[in-house]
């Protein structure tokens, strides 16, 4: 696996350089870099369906080194962001993950953060450790009971461990059908390591930076004695690696950033602070549940709510079950009933309202996609009959291949590159 920007990825003593069953894709030099030399790639064609790039996946992060302006980010065609890295090869949210999704020709990378007990920011995703590393076997005594957004969760806290004891975990892939071959190998990525991943990558990559638990973090008594706030910690870190707005400025295209969080109430008290960070709101992918300020989703995309969100948010981030509904299709060749997917016409309603729409999850196996689609046919739905800004993806290498053979003039990305609606402080 190569190194960029002066990165090097901690890996336990060994383990192998690169992952197996995948090309070694060297990125060479920096902006006006314009080769990337492809290797070790006799055992692309026996890799699994799920565990690695194509050869061609790397063409679009190449294109992007050569364009005319390559410390720009790209906006004439759908952005692949990569959901907590390349989740489906290695561990998520591992620097190598990361790493890993940006060879593989990722437009953003996603991190979900948590704050540990002396306030430094992390990329997890659960605020329990247990699933995704060995925090019961390093600190099995510390497990508890908190109750979170209402719910009552047992296990390992991120809040209860200092850093030095948090870089003491080892990352584990939690799906027993993904790759395991990386387990214990990789450390926990604080926010600024991941922060520092896009901004040593060799072409200009996004970051979409996730808010977990906001009014959790903020009850937590280290926070209150330190007179912060989770939203203040990360815009602070953000903002000393000059992250910035607002959305397609030109000090935003160099570097790209969008905060995200499913509640909608804490990204207004974002907004009131005065950053000109493009907001995302998330919305539950399920449209019986309610978002972490108790709201449903009619209520959310009501036009009323729609109005509101319009002041402060850029970004709109639907689980891609509400954006379709199944319906029954006779399939005469085989005489069954093949689903087909129609439009429930919110992502029509949020583009007419001027939001772009990132759509999550992507993921490549079987049991995540519709039911009846292949993954060329999910990746049809979503972009060409919803017409979505980005694909918030498990899965690299599928997505990036995909947009390499479609025509470009196609998209509709006058949303993706309007200017702010709004002034910026």
């Amino acid at each position: 696996m190569s190194t960029f920007g002066g990165y090097k990825p901690h890996v336990e003593e060994g383990a192998p350089s690169q992952p197996r069953s995948r090309p070694n894709l060297v990125l060479l030099g920096w902006l006006g870099a314009a080769t990337v030399i492809l290797a070790t790639v006799s055992h692309y064609a026996h890799a699994s369906p799920h565990s690695g790039a194509s050869m061609s996946s790397s063409i679009r992060a190449q294109e992007a080194q050569t364009r005319t302006k390559p410390w720009e980010l790209p906006l004439s065609e759908p952005l692949v962001i990569a959901h907590r890295g390349a989740s489906a090869a290695m561990p998520e949210l591992a620097p190598e993950a990361y790493k890993l999704a940006i060879e593989e020709g990722a437009d953003s990378i996603e991190c979900d953060i948590l704050l540990t007990k002396d306030l430094r920011g992390i990329c997890r995703h659960n605020p329990e450790l247990d699933l995704s590393t060995n925090v019961r076997d390093q600190f099995g005594d510390r497990t508890t009971t908190k109750t979170i957004d209402g719910q009552n969760i047992t296990g390992v806290f991120a809040s209860d461990l200092t850093l030095a004891e948090v870089k003491q975990l080892r990352l584990v892939q939690p799906l027993p059908f993904r790759d395991q071959q990386y387990n214990g190998r990789f450390q926990v990525a604080t926010m600024e390591e991941f922060l520092q991943i896009a901004l040593d990558a060799p072409r200009t990559v996004a970051v979409h930076l996730e808010v977990k638990h906001p009014q959790y973090h903020n009850s937590l008594p280290q926070v209150k004695a330190a007179k912060t706030s989770i939203e203040q910690i990360v815009l602070d870190a953000m903002k000393q690696r000059g992250f910035a707005g607002p959305i397609n400025s030109p000090q935003w295209l160099r570097r790209p950033s969008y905060l995200l969080c499913f509640d909608g109430s804490w990204l207004k008290k974002v907004a009131k602070l005065g950053s000109c960070i493009p907001r995302l709101l998330l919305l539950k992918g399920n449209v019986n549940e309610l978002s972490p300020d108790g709201r449903s989703i009619p209520d959310l995309t009501s036009e009323s709510s729609l109005d509101d969100f319009a002041k402060y948010i850029d970004v709109i981030g639907p689980g891609k079950g509400l954006l379709v509904r199944p319906v029954a299709a006779h399939n005469k060749t085989a005489d069954v009933q093949k689903p087909e997917y129609q439009s429930t016409q919110l992502a029509e309603k949020l583009h007419s309202r001027g939001f772009q729409v990132h759509v999550y999850t992507f993921r490549e196996e079987d049991v995540y996609r519709f039911p009846s689609l292949s993954v060329n046919e999910e990746l049809d739905l979503l972009f060409k009959k919803l017409g979505v800004d980005g694909v918030i993806s498990d899965s690299i290498a599928p997505l990036t291949a995909y947009l390499e053979h479609q025509d470009r003039s196609q998209w509709n990305m006058r949303l993706a590159s309007a200017p702010a609606r709004r002034p910026c402080p």
